[in-house]
């Protein structure tokens, strides 16, 4: 998909809603990876180090 469209305003609303995506996407991501490690560890019993 090439950006024809780079001198519209179009752009700038699609590469800020990508850049939010992203950021949601990303923090998701880490949060439900390190949730996920947490179960994880809680379930293999390797949690009672704390």
């Amino acid at each position: 998909a090439a950006p024809q469209a780079a001198s519209g305003s179009s752009s700038d609303d699609t590469a800020r809603a990508l850049g939010i995506i992203g950021i949601v996407v990303g923090a998701a991501g880490v949060g439900f990876g390190v949730f996920a490690g947490r179960r994880r560890t809680q379930a293999a019993g390797a949690g009672s180090t704390d």
